[in-house]
């Protein structure tokens, strides 16, 4: 049994070991633990616990000298039992405690900072800068520029090793976290690092970080590592716009203008994997972040032109 079952022993995969358990069972004449007509039984429930607290600051100014903007600052937690938002399907580790589960929701950034503005450019008739002759002022009036700023703190993750480690299901199997023996503080991670030869890292040293993980213990943890979970890499993104908006006539008017999303072609990466039966990926950044309505992150650039009659 033990020779014929080395990585499910390694890994922790508890269900594997008691399936092949059962089989021996079988074999030797006697019952098994468990049915073997049924591996999962998938049930959805609403009784789940979850605490949210939020601080939120909010700065705005409807318009100075042509300026309007909206700046917002949210500091908040995020606490659950199963850590998805409620239309992304999670299973509990252990059907037997719920607690095993409960931490900083997969969602939760502590520090959210949005900023968005308007600024009318003083060029123009009755401006600070303006002509006497009406074509002038048409060439230079109208333009402004807006933008949206966004910066956040990365989401949390955990340094997984199996799905099975607390007898959750084969097929739905929430990956169980494991329990760092130093504070996560102490890794080095949290950013992007070249660890050589142009391979992008999480961890300063990959190697010693996965050193510092133990697996979750069924008899004496009472939690599979989320409360101490590590955090996802920061983002932040500028998109701009500049424009210009011409009157032909009182009730005709022209408008162009040029969207810059990722104006600075600023690099978001998307959060590597943390799988610890994976070492050589183990904290491997290799994949860029990108939006949901994009098939690239990179700077991307629109042209419009508007008729308003």
């Amino acid at each position: 049994m033990a020779s014929g079952n080395t990585s499910s022993f390694q890994n922790d995969n508890l269900s594997n070991l008691f399936l092949n358990l059962d089989f021996f069972r079988l074999i030797g004449g006697e019952q098994p633990f468990t049915n073997l007509q049924v591996l999962d039984l998938f049930t959805r429930t609403s009784r789940d616990t979850s605490n949210y607290n939020a601080l939120v600051l909010t700065l705005r100014n409807n318009n100075w000298h042509g300026l309007y903007f909206d700046l917002n600052y949210t500091f908040s937690k995020s606490l659950d039992t199963v850590g998805a938002v409620q239309n992304d399907a999670r299973y509990y580790s252990s059907s037997y405690n719920r607690h095993l589960d409960y931490g900083p929701s997969f969602f939760d950034r502590p520090h959210v900072f949005n900023a968005v503005f308007n600024y009318d450019m003083p060029f123009g008739k009755n401006r600070w800068l303006s002509s006497s002759h009406a074509a002038v002022n048409h060439m230079i009036g109208g333009w402004y520029t807006a933008g949206i700023f966004r910066r956040s703190s990365g989401v949390p993750e955990i340094a997984s090793f199996s799905g099975q480690a607390f007898g959750g299901g084969i097929i739905f199997a929430t990956p169980a976290g494991a329990i760092p023996t130093v504070p996560v503080s102490s890794l080095g991670g949290g950013s992007v690092h070249d660890t050589g030869n142009g391979n992008l890292n999480y961890f300063a040293d990959p190697t010693a970080a996965a050193a510092k993980f133990r697996p979750a213990l069924i008899a004496t943890d009472t939690n599979i590592g989320r409360t101490s979970a590590l955090r996802g890499l920061p983002f932040w993104n500028l998109d701009m716009r500049f424009g210009k908006v011409t009157h032909i006539t009182e009730q005709v008017r022209v408008e162009f203008s040029a969207d810059f999303f990722n104006i600075f072609n600023h690099v978001n990466f998307l959060d590597p994997s943390f799988d610890l039966t994976n070492p050589s990926n183990f904290g491997v950044i290799n994949t860029q972040l990108v939006p949901a309505d994009r098939n690239s992150g990179a700077r991307w650039i629109q042209m419009g032109l508007r008729i308003d009659f």
